[in-house]
């Protein structure tokens, strides 16, 4: 018998597999990400910095995309930390009611902006 609260699908995967699948998945996002910023090219010059080599120092590639990764990090933590609390059932609605989630996104997107517009990286 399925309980009320759960989607009818649920009921053919055991609690154990589906925890399981939430945190390998969860790992696999982070690590495409991962691996996508510190694999992208530099896009050029940037708006804000045109002269960036004249007063930065070069890492390898100018891989600064890289900088974002903790955003990603803590977005996901937070999220299956609202999942396992029982808050996940709707992802848009967890997203819109949680402040440091949404907080979270904000800073990255914010990030992104810079690197991209701002030192062209």
């Amino acid at each position: 018998m399925v309980p009320q609260d759960t989607r009818e699908s649920l009921s053919h995967y055991s609690e154990k597999l589906l925890d399981t699948y939430t945190a390998m998945f969860a790992n696999s996002t982070f690590i495409t990400y991962a691996f996508y910023t510190f694999l992208a090219q530099p896009a050029g010059q940037g708006v804000l910095f045109r002269n960036y080599y004249d007063f930065t120092l070069d890492i390898t590639g100018r891989k600064w995309l890289m900088a974002s990764i903790p955003f990603v990090l803590f977005g996901i933590m937070r999220y299956m930390q609202l999942i396992y609390e029982g808050k996940g059932e709707s992802p848009e609605k967890v997203l819109m009611s949680d402040l440091p989630l949404l907080v979270t996104v904000l800073l990255w997107i914010g990030s992104i902006f810079f690197v991209i517009y701002g030192i062209g990286g």
